[in-house]
C-alpha cells in the first residue's frame, strides 16, 4: 500500500525512464496520487529544491546523485503505475516535507482545474486560493507527512 510520504518511481514523460518521486497526496478511493517527481537536472530560473544525498538529513532517501524538485514536475498518476523499490518503503524526511508540500500545492494550483484543485486539497474548499510561490528548503516550514506519528 504506498502512503503519503513514500519515495516510489514514476515515468514523468511518456518513452522516458523512471524518475525517483515522493508521494505528496492520495485520492479519497485510493486510486490515485499527485506526486513530486526528481530530476538530476538542475534549472536555478525554476527555484529547484535541492537534496543533496551526501547530507546527512537525505541518506535516507538512497539518491545516487544530487536530486531536483520543480514545481512544474507535479504529476497525478494511477497508483497502478507507480512503482516502489524498497521494502519496507523508504519515507521522506521531515526536513523535505514542509518545502514538498508547499512546492507541490503550487505545482497542482497551475496545473489543474479549480475543481480538481479543491479535491485534491479539500481544505481550500474549492475556492481558489492566490498563487503560492515554493520557499527556499531552508525557509521553509517543516511539516510530517499525513498519517505518520
Amino acid at each position: 500500500m504506498i502512503r503519503e510520504g513514500d519515495k516510489v518511481w514514476i515515468v514523468p514523460n511518456a518513452g522516458g525512464e523512471l524518475h525517483p518521486a515522493i508521494v505528496v497526496r492520495i485520492s479519497k478511493d485510493q486510486q490515485y496520487a499527485v506526486v513530486a517527481a526528481g530530476s538530476g537536472t538542475k534549472r536555478e530560473e525554476f527555484n529547484p529544491i535541492e537534496v543533496d544525498p551526501s547530507r546527512r538529513v537525505y541518506k535516507g532517501l538512497r539518491f545516487s546523485k544530487k536530486t531536483y524538485f520543480y514545481q512544474n514536475a507535479v504529476h497525478v498518476r494511477a497508483i497502478a503505475e507507480i512503482t516502489v523499490r524498497d521494502t519496507p518503503p523508504i519515507r521522506c524526511p521531515l526536513a523535505l516535507w514542509g518545502p514538498l508540500q508547499v512546492l507541490a500545492r503550487a505545482g497542482a494550483q497551475s496545473k489543474l482545474s479549480d475543481k480538481d484543485f479543491g479535491e485534491w486539497w479539500p481544505e481550500n474548499d474549492g475556492v481558489p486560493q492566490p498563487a503560492v510561490e515554493p520557499l527556499a528548503p531552508a525557509a521553509a516550514p517543516a511539516g510530517k507527512p499525513a498519517g505518520s506519528k
